[in-house]
Order: structure tokens, then C-alpha cells, then sequence
């Protein structure tokens, strides 16, 4: 994982520096909403209060950018910059589901002082680019 030691006063602040421009109201509140992956681990049902915004990277068609439910998310495994999260999209009108990977950049940062891991970005991936991208060290949280 990364280590940025420059002192962000807030979210914004570290936005405006990651993007390289002030980041858009919308773009923000996904930002601070997409923070909230850092405290899911279990698929509850408690966790679908957080809403994770996400791009989508594969070409499964009836899955677009959008929003997911945290309660459909599980953490699968990490690698030095990721967190991964298993999730499983089920089709309309269909029996057939895809059992699919969230990827989370994350970037370990300072914030008002104090040091906080944050969500940069989260991609929808293939189980297939999982293995072939990353050596992801596997979680049992059954």
C-alpha cells in the first residue's frame, strides 16, 4: 500500500489532489460514501445502510456503473493497494447468477492529522482478472 505523508484537512482536499481539479458535489459524496468498504468484511444485512459506488470493468451487460448495496458485499481477499469483494448479480428474469470481484484501491493517507486508509477507487472485475492481475492473500470469513 501506498503511503502518502502530505496532511489532507479534509476528503475534499485529498480529492482535489487525487483528480488533479475540485471534484464535483456528487463525486464527492460517492467518494465519502465509497469510504464505508473499509468496514465491511461479512455479507450482513446491516451493511446495506452503506451504498458503494463503483465502474464497471468487465462486459457483463445488465450490470452498468452504478450503486451496489453493502449488504451484497463480501471481502474475498487483499493485496498491498486492494482490497477485493466478492459479489454475487443476479440477472433479471434470469436463474443464472455472476459471481463477480469489486476492486478497491486503497491508499493509506493523513487526514486532519491523524492516518486513515482510503477508498480511492472501486472497479467491478472478473474472478479471471483477480488471479491473473494480483497474488490476492485469500480470506475464510465463514
Amino acid at each position: 500500500m501506498k503511503y502518502d505523508n502530505v496532511n489532507y484537512s479534509d476528503y475534499a482536499a485529498y480529492l482535489t489532489e487525487l483528480l488533479g481539479r475540485k471534484p464535483g458535489i456528487i463525486e464527492l459524496i460517492s467518494f465519502e460514501d465509497n469510504q464505508n468498504l473499509m468496514l465491511i468484511n461479512k455479507r450482513l444485512l446491516k451493511n446495506n445502510a452503506y451504498h458503494i459506488s463503483f465502474i464497471n470493468g468487465i462486459a457483463v451487460p445488465f450490470v452498468t456503473d452504478g450503486i451496489i448495496e453493502g449488504g451484497l458485499i463480501q471481502l474475498h481477499s487483499r493485496e498491498a493497494g486492494h482490497r477485493f469483494y466478492s459479489v454475487m448479480f443476479e440477472e433479471k428474469d434470469a436463474v443464472e447468477e455472476h459471481y463477480l470481484i469489486l476492486d478497491a484501491s486503497v491508499e493509506s493517507v493523513m487526514i486532519g492529522g491523524l492516518r486513515a486508509t482510503l477508498v480511492q477507487s472501486v472497479q467491478l472485475i472478473t474472478i479471471e482478472d483477480l488471479v491473473q492481475r494480483y497474488n490476492p492473500i485469500m480470506y475464510n470469513l465463514a
